[in-house]
């Protein structure tokens, strides 16, 4: 069996050589220093062998994760290399939004041709110069809600009627997609019609009220536990869903109750320390006790990428929305800071918890990080959510305490 401390040690011998980790698993190590790790396999009668990943890009523990994976698709008759070549396949013939359009326009133009024209200025006013650019894989939920979003601020009085009628669109041409296997989910169908006829969807606050049917709601939902996890820390946390779907482990100090956010990977690219409540350790622990603190926090379904904003809606989808109006997780941010300035916390402080960037005169003077009072208020947003959950009817925990620099 391999240890880092064996994996470190082995250097480059001007020779190609395999350091055997057990079960199919090898480090691959070139002539010039290169490790590759890389697991041996047998399928119906035949010898396949699939790259894992380099190191130390990939460490021991997340490689024999990811070999425990595929040795569970083999023991099912299932090839790891050929699936991965498919996948690899699929994600290069997909192509952007503007290609799809050509395809899908042609697909239309062979039905009737009033069909093809009836939509075309679906195309050319909206869908292409929005969407075109990006590839067919990228594209969320949150994408498309963004962009219906934008054609129902129109001046035209028959704005939000346009936003429903290319909605429509939108999800007949990725079920088309589907269908030629160009991508597994459809993003626009994760967005209810009714939503899209709502004013103003971008300014969703959830009620006190709603946020404790959610929570209750999360105790018997449908999904994955790190799927159903996610909702839970989105709302405790008040971090952008990147920020927590793609953290590793190594950013949390769970007995310092901190989590540092390195500036590559916020929005605003500085680093965002981000105080835990006692309800988000206890959340971390009963994780990290269940699969160890390896890799991801929230893992996808491939454990070395993270949940995608897709399996969020997903989920939501299957639970019905958990019983309430719909919904998106970027809600949350905006739900915590409108109930925080609501029971009296400085803005200041809030702002800082969000990790916006202040502007003006302000924002050049004002270098605060207002660790300690993020704690205090972090904490106390915690608790409130416990008391929602509880079923009690409260605006604040006790009296909210205006932090101050």
């Amino acid at each position: 069996m391999l240890t880092d401390a064996k994996i470190k040690a082995a250097k480059a011998t001007g020779k190609r050589y395999e350091i055997i980790d057990g079960d199919g698993l090898y480090l691959d190590v070139t002539a010039a220093g290169v490790k590759t790790w890389r697991y041996r396999y047998r399928i119906l009668g035949e010898r396949e062998k699939v790259t894992i990943g380099q190191y130390p890009a990939v460490g021991l523990a997340e490689a024999r994760a990811r070999h425990l994976e595929m040795a569970a698709k083999v023991a099912r008759q299932r090839s790891p290399a050929r699936e991965l070549s498919q996948e690899k396949q699929q994600a290069k013939q997909a192509g952007t939004v503007a290609e799809l359009v050509t395809l899908y326009r042609a697909d239309l133009a062979t039905r009737t041709k009033d069909q093809g024209d009836g939509v075309a200025w679906q195309f050319t006013a909206h869908i292409e110069p929005k969407l075109g650019r990006l590839r067919l894989g990228d594209v969320t939920p949150q994408d498309v809600l963004d962009f219906l979003d934008g054609i129902k601020k129109g001046k035209k009085k028959a704005a939000p009627i346009s936003a429903i009628t290319v909605h429509g669109t939108l999800r007949r041409m990725f079920d088309f997609a589907i269908g030629r296997q160009l991508i597994a989910t459809n993003p626009a169908a994760a967005i209810p019609s009714r939503v899209v006829g709502e004013k103003r969807s971008r300014e969703r606050n959830l009620s006190p009220a709603e946020i404790g049917i959610l929570l209750r709601a999360l105790d018997t939902a449908i999904g994955e536990p790190e799927t159903i996890m996610s909702f839970r820390l989105l709302l405790l946390l008040m971090v952008r869903r990147a920020e927590l779907l793609e953290a590793p482990w190594e950013e949390f100090d769970l007995d310092a109750a901190l989590w540092t956010i390195p500036e590559t990977r916020t929005k605003n690219g500085k680093p965002h320390l981000v105080p835990l409540s006692r309800q988000v350790v206890s959340y971390l622990e009963s994780i990290a006790k269940a699969r160890g603190e390896i890799g991801l926090v929230l893992p996808g379904r491939s454990r070395n990428k993270g949940l995608s904003t897709g399996t969020l809606h997903e989920c939501m989808r299957r639970n019905c929305g958990f019983g309430i109006a719909q919904f998106t997780p970027h809600d949350f941010r905006r739900t915590a800071s409108t109930i925080l300035h609501e029971q009296g916390w400085n803005t200041d402080v809030i702002e800082k918890a969000l990790n916006h960037t202040m502007k003006g005169v302000r924002g050049i003077y004002n270098k605060a990080e207002y660790l300690d009072q993020r704690r205090q208020m972090l904490q106390s947003w915690a608790d409130y959510l416990d008391a929602l959950k509880a079923g009690a009817k409260v605006t604040s925990i006790g009296s909210a305490k205006k932090a101050s620099s």
